[in-house]
């Protein structure tokens, strides 16, 4: 299993797309902003699987960056008083830094 530098993107484009819209929820334009946000993730998945025939880190880098996703937006919106939310993005956090560990390493 090789991750690409392409999966880190992905870890990180997700949980900066969490960020985004826990911190601008009145944003004028945010649905035209998820749009392209998540357009953006599915090319990046897809460039990595059609071009390195990497499915299975992938498919984990995509699952670990929503959840990223899912627990930065809800530590931010509910300030960070949550322990579940908390904890979620710490194990997230540290899964990113064991995949780039990975992904520098081959």
């Amino acid at each position: 299993m090789r991750f690409t530098h392409e999966d880190r993107f992905i870890i990180s484009l997700m949980a900066l797309w969490g960020f985004a819209d826990a911190v601008a929820p009145q944003y004028r334009y945010i649905l035209l902003f998820n749009i392209i946000m998540c357009i953006w993730v599915l090319y990046e998945a897809f460039i990595t699987i059609r071009r390195d025939h990497n499915v299975k880190p992938t498919i984990i880098s995509t699952a670990v960056g929503l959840m990223l996703f899912v627990s930065v937006y809800m530590a931010v919106v509910t300030n960070f008083t949550s322990v579940k939310w908390d904890f979620l993005l710490l194990v997230g956090v540290l899964y990113g830094l064991w995949v780039n560990y990975l992904s520098l390493k081959s």
